[in-house]
């Protein structure tokens, strides 16, 4: 056979061999192999031809949905100031505080910062936040124990509150595969 024509043979050998690996349907199920291809070239030395592995871009992965639950930080006693405005009104010139946890909707209690703002403007006082502690594999402890972080109001804060009707919202900013969530309540000043 001529050494012409043989060559000839060979290229469009390669040439349909890259168009049907480029128009063939592959089953995503199987992994595209990283072994190169042999072909033997007209003097008889093997020409390595290397395949290309397919690369799959995984999806994007849903984060956790979560939920704010809220407790007075004393003792295990409730926020009663955010559950029942009426008959436990905040008292300008005292303090108050309230503590936070998140509840996740996969079971976990995630730890993670917050921001707090009353009637829209940043919240004064001191933000506290609670690092994830060993004994609690589920991220911050639940309630009574520390929750994920808390806002205390000092005398002097809560005397800058004007008296009547004011909205507390705790914002959780989401933390890893973790949304956030907001809390939201409402809170009467009286005059002290």
């Amino acid at each position: 056979m001529d050494k012409k024509l043989l060559a000839i043979i060979v290229l469009v050998m390669v040439a349909s061999l890259s168009i049907a690996g480029c128009t063939s349907s592959t089953n995503s199920n199987q992994a595209a192999s990283s072994t190169p291809s042999v072909l033997a070239t007209p003097t008889g030395t093997p020409t390595v031809i290397p395949t290309i592995p397919l690369t799959i871009t995984p999806t994007l992965t849903p984060l956790i949905a979560t939920t704010i639950k809220v407790w007075m930080g004393y003792m295990g006693e409730p926020a009663f100031w955010l559950t029942s405005p009426s008959t436990n009104p905040v008292v300008q010139g005292q303090p108050t505080t309230v503590r936070y946890w998140v509840n996740a909707s996969d079971g976990t209690t995630p730890c993670g910062a917050a921001n707090y703002y009353i009637d829209n403007q940043a919240a004064g006082g001191q933000w506290m936040i609670t690092t994830p502690q060993p004994q609690y594999w589920k991220g911050c402890p639940e309630g009574l124990p520390g929750g994920a972080g808390g806002l205390y109001l000092s005398g002097n804060d809560t005397a800058k509150l004007s008296l009547g009707w004011h909205t507390l919202q705790i914002y959780y900013l989401g933390e890893g595969n973790y949304a956030p969530s907001e809390f939201v309540a409402q809170f009467l000043v009286v005059k002290g």
